[in-house]
């Protein structure tokens, strides 16, 4: 997240990634990114308190990996930016 000067500016960046098996390095998958298709930085305090739009999806068997996914798990962790930038504003509140 990055925190600017302005109360009320805060942006955040938001994405995930396959570390290399050398253990090291990272694979950038997926990470937010404007109407545009370019990378970006989401508004923590959206005009109007419109909800943002888009999601990251990160297949589970990712997330298990080398181990077997948990029987109950679902296919995919789904990360709405929404609820991000909600977490976010509960955050703030004990800065």
């Amino acid at each position: 997240m990055c925190l600017s000067q302005v109360r009320g500016g805060e942006t955040f960046w938001v994405g995930w990634g396959r570390r290399k098996s050398i253990g090291y390095g990272l694979k950038l998958e997926e990470q937010a990114e404007d109407e545009y298709g370019v990378t970006a930085y989401l508004p923590v305090y959206s005009p109007g308190n419109v909800p943002l739009i888009g999601q990251l999806t990160i297949t589970t068997h990712l997330i298990f990996r080398p181990l077997p996914c948990p029987a109950n798990a679902p296919p995919n962790l789904v990360l709405s930016f929404e609820n991000v930038r909600l977490a976010i504003i509960e955050g703030l509140q004990y800065m």
